[in-house]
């Protein structure tokens, strides 16, 4: 899936910021390679940092561009299931 725009404001900032993510964290996964589902009309991102920091997120669809509603690290068994999709 290709993410071409991330729209940000304070309020998603902050909140992704209270799971330990920066902004960086979440461009570099929706920029990169990733594994995504649809889920209702919300979007679930796996993927990697270019630190190597495996990141969840949570995007909704807003015209042509994403708005991150939360991103988090993985679990382990997030991890495991995107490290065999991503093959």
């Amino acid at each position: 899936m290709r993410i071409k725009r991330l729209n940000w404001d304070k309020r998603n900032v902050f909140h992704i910021a209270r799971h330990g993510i920066t902004v960086k964290d979440v461009e570099d996964v929706c920029s990169g390679k990733h594994v995504a589902r649809k889920v209702k009309d919300r979007y679930l991102i796996f993927g990697e940092t270019e630190a190597r920091r495996y990141i969840f997120i949570v995007l909704e669809k807003t015209g042509d561009n994403f708005r991150p509603i939360t991103a988090r690290d993985m679990s382990e068994s997030e991890k495991r299931i995107y490290k065999k999709k991503k093959k």
